[in-house]
């Protein structure tokens, strides 16, 4: 198995868990395990720091105490939602069962 980062391999102790798999795998035979290690870079394409950024809008609801986060991020499966629903309870103080998020739309936040 070939990878792009020889450090991560090492911290991740990937080769000893490759193992772990394998040995898994063939003691069991119908339930089957397995792992990867697929190197990924991600930006927005700016070069300058200062364009990294993103915008949220926060509507906090005196009725309840029930706070709404709106933002620019897309949920591909990297857990944006939960990230944000969890900076947002512990900045505000709140328990995250009072957080609910928005799905992206430019017409609330336009980055």
């Amino acid at each position: 198995m070939e990878t792009s980062s020889p450090n991560l391999r090492q911290t991740s102790d990937f080769d000893n868990r490759v193992k772990a798999v394998e040995a898994f795998n063939k003691a069991n035979k119908w339930k089957k395990r397995g792992i990867s290690m697929i190197p990924l870079k991600y930006g927005l394409g700016y070069n300058l720091g200062f364009l990294m950024q993103g915008g949220a809008l926060i509507d906090v609801y005196a009725s309840d105490g029930s706070v709404l986060v709106s933002h620019g991020g897309v949920e591909m499966g990297q857990g944006v939602m939960t990230k944000l629903a969890q900076i947002a309870a512990e900045t505000l103080n709140i328990p995250l069962k009072l957080i609910q998020m928005t799905g992206t739309r430019t017409s609330v936040i336009p980055n």
